[in-house]
């Protein structure tokens, strides 16, 4: 019987990978830079799965913070972690890397989970099979954190460096700008502000 298992995705190299990210977050600027529109999310999901192809990642997210829960906003995965974590599906956010990063209790770049006792403590960590783990804050202009823009391994990446976090960050900027421009995402769909 054949392997239905999804080949490991494969980080592109350095510098690469850096710069692809952040051409593709500046194409997403320019995209959604005048008004925000229904189609925000094509170029968002776009830019999700070119973050994970370039990083090699298996889970590329943009959560939003709401009512002490982290919410998928916009997810890009493939295999069986995209069973598990689906757009408007939410956790407390207490237990979660995206509020100990943003709070500063955990590094934007874990490329091993088991070396931290702190992510290795957490009930999400095996939930959702995380072995390395890279984030960005999501902070509009007024300085609320909207949320975070999160990459997850299944497996661990000792090449991950601070460079693919200021990468990502540049994603993190670009869904805030998006959003500020004049819509909110809510649960994979475009929703105006009132």
């Amino acid at each position: 019987m054949a392997s239905t298992t999804s080949p490991v995705p494969q980080p592109q190299q350095d510098p690469d990978r850096v710069d692809q990210i952040r051409m593709a977050a500046q194409a997403y600027g320019l995209a959604t830079a005048q008004h925000a529109q229904p189609e925000l999310l094509r170029p968002l999901t776009f830019l999700l799965a070119q973050v994970r192809q370039s990083l090699g990642m298996d889970v590329v997210f943009v959560s939003r913070f709401a009512d002490k829960k982290r919410v998928f906003e916009v997810v890009s995965a493939e295999g069986e972690a995209a069973s598990r974590i689906a757009p408007g599906v939410s956790d407390p956010l207490l237990d979660t890397y995206c509020q100990r990063i943003v709070d500063g209790r955990l590094p934007a770049v874990i490329p091993d989970t088991s070396a931290s006792p702190e992510a290795a403590s957490l009930q999400v960590t095996g939930t959702l099979n995380i072995h390395a783990y890279l984030s960005a804050p999501v902070v509009l202009p007024n300085g609320h954190v909207f949320g975070t823009v999160c990459c997850i391994s299944h497996r661990i990446r000792p090449d991950l460096r601070e460079i693919d976090a200021k990468a990502l960050a540049s994603v993190a900027e670009a869904v805030a700008a998006s959003v500020t421009n004049g819509g909110t995402l809510r649960y994979a769909a475009w929703t105006p502000p009132p």
